[in-house]
């Protein structure tokens, strides 16, 4: 339990924190910061050797996921004008509840399909070139 719960209270209790930081230091910086961490820390989960690291390694993903989400609404809110904010935040909704569907779909199935004799590692694993796309993306593109 604490595996998917050390994950929710870290994001849950870090949101609020990673608006502000990004107020503060710059939103390009801290969805960087948060998007390489999270990265980072999708690493750790799967590789994780024993169920404390991949627990601690949950946590550190919910804080950099904290750190993150916030970034991206700031963003949309900087970039585009307040009469298309609307589609555009629309359209994040649809993608974050597409992905709240088919992320526990997509997990179930490759743990079933064992890819590489992997078992449960590539439900996290899978988050590594998205995460180092999307580093790269934003380092780019963010201004």
């Amino acid at each position: 339990q604490w595996i998917t719960a050390g994950y929710a209270l870290a994001f849950a209790a870090g949101l609020i924190t990673g608006g502000r930081l990004g107020d503060i230091y710059g939103r390009k910086r801290l969805f960087l910061i948060g998007i390489g961490g999270f990265t980072f820390a999708s690493a750790l989960c799967g590789f994780a050797g024993s169920p404390d690291i991949l627990v601690v390694a949950r946590v550190l993903q919910g804080a950099t996921a904290a750190l993150m989400v916030p970034q991206v609404l700031s963003i949309v809110h900087a970039t585009f004008p307040a009469h298309e904010r609307g589609k555009v935040f629309g359209l994040f909704g649809a993608i974050v509840g597409l992905g709240a569907v088919s992320g526990p779909l997509l997990g179930a199935l490759l743990t079933e399909w064992d890819l590489f004799g992997l078992g449960w590692r590539p439900i996290f694993l899978i988050n590594l070139p998205v995460g180092i796309a999307g580093l790269l993306l934003g380092a780019k593109f963010i201004t």
